[in-house]
């Protein structure tokens, strides 16, 4: 979804497609956790 972006920055600024006006920003992982973007194993109990 980055790369849709006008501009995303990791190490440092990148210009992108510019599909979707706005920068992309590294999320600060110092004030709050990173959700968890994995694959997960789900189950359905049907009673």
């Amino acid at each position: 979804m980055q790369i849709l972006a006008t501009t995303f920055e990791e190490l440092k600024v990148y210009n992108a497609l510019g599909w979707i006006k706005g920068n992309i920003k590294k999320l600060s992982t110092y004030s709050f956790s990173l959700p968890h973007m994995g694959w997960n194993t789900i189950k359905i109990n049907i009673s």
